[in-house]
Order: C-alpha cells, then sequence, then structure tokens
C-alpha cells in the first residue's frame, strides 16, 4: 500500500511597496533566509504588481506585510489585502502596518506603555520648530504619514541659520507658518 501524500507546504510572501526596496531589502533577504533555513521558499511580491497576477497571489498561504503604499484607485488596506489574497493567513497585523505610519499615534503608545522616545515634537509652528531645534542642537523632521526614512530632513542650527540634510545634499531651511 503506498503512503498518503505528503501535505503541500505553505506558499510564504512578502508584501512591499517598490518605493521602499532599498529600506526593506534587508528585511526581505532574512526573511528568505529564515524561510529557506525551514525548508520553504518565500515569494516577494510588490503592491505595485500585485493586480498583474491574480492566479500567484490567489495561491499565498501566509503573508507578511512590509511598507507599502496602496496602488492609485485603492483606499483601504485590509481590503486590497483580502482582494488580491483571499486565502491568506497575515503574519503581521494590518493595525500593527497601519501604525508603522503614523508617527504621531505610534509615539503615542510607546509612551503609554513606558517605552521610552526620544524629544519629540508635533507641530506645525515654524517658531517651536527653531526652539526644538536650539534646544536639542538638531532634529529630523518627519512627515506624520511615513515609513523607512523616506522624506526624512535632519535640521541643525549653524550660525542662526537652520540647515537641512537629506541624503548627500545639504542646503538652508526657511520655515513658514504659512500653509
Amino acid at each position: 500500500m503506498a503512503a498518503p501524500p505528503l501535505p503541500e507546504p505553505p506558499r510564504i510572501a512578502v508584501l512591499y511597496g517598490l518605493p521602499f526596496a532599498p529600506f526593506v531589502g534587508p528585511i526581505i533577504a532574512d526573511l528568505a533566509q529564515s524561510a529557506a533555513e525551514m525548508g520553504h521558499t518565500l515569494q516577494v511580491i510588490a503592491a505595485e504588481r500585485a493586480g498583474d497576477e491574480p492566479a500567484r497571489c490567489e495561491r499565498i498561504d501566509r503573508l507578511y506585510l512590509l511598507p507599502f503604499d496602496l496602488p492609485a484607485g485603492e483606499d483601504d488596506p485590509r481590503a486590497f489585502v483580502r482582494r488580491h489574497f483571499p486565502r491568506v493567513e497575515l503574519l503581521n497585523s494590518i493595525e500593527t502596518h497601519d501604525l508603522c505610519w503614523d508617527k504621531l499615534r505610534a509615539d503615542q503608545r510607546l509612551l503609554t506603555r513606558g517605552v521610552p522616545v526620544p524629544g519629540t515634537l508635533f507641530t506645525e509652528s515654524a517658531e517651536e520648530v527653531r526652539a526644538f531645534v536650539a534646544e536639542h542642537q538638531f532634529a529630523i523632521l518627519k512627515e506624520r504619514f511615513a515609513c523607512g526614512g523616506q522624506g526624512h530632513v535632519v535640521l541643525c542650527d549653524t550660525d542662526d541659520v537652520l540647515v537641512g540634510e537629506a541624503g548627500q545634499r545639504r542646503f538652508v531651511v526657511e520655515l513658514s507658518d504659512d500653509q
């Protein structure tokens, strides 16, 4: 009598956004290595291309989320994931993914749990930013909804001139309270 067939191993994938590839590449490599050590192959899928590969996405059993922007016309990450990956078990929650995008909510969550965070200022006031930089010598200017260092600018005060550095560029920053 023949032995029953072995169950098929789960199909595991990581979903990420193409603009974040430079930031998440090392994480994807670590996940792929861990999967390989357990005898699995990690599939890597860009959110922008999920709609181009419906058969592949529909076969995924387990999905790990990394930072991604929703493609044009999409407004709900839960609906996007469920539509493209209908049978998937999420390995990390969409709520955690959302929280990572929202700097204010993430800091509030950390503070309420007693986790120390660096001096932080949430403001739209140019004067408050200048005072913060003067007190701390520098600051990292971030958008509230961003991830992976995207769009961050390091601000410092040099001879009463606010200077910003991003990438390998250095420039004078002129702040204003005008919206």
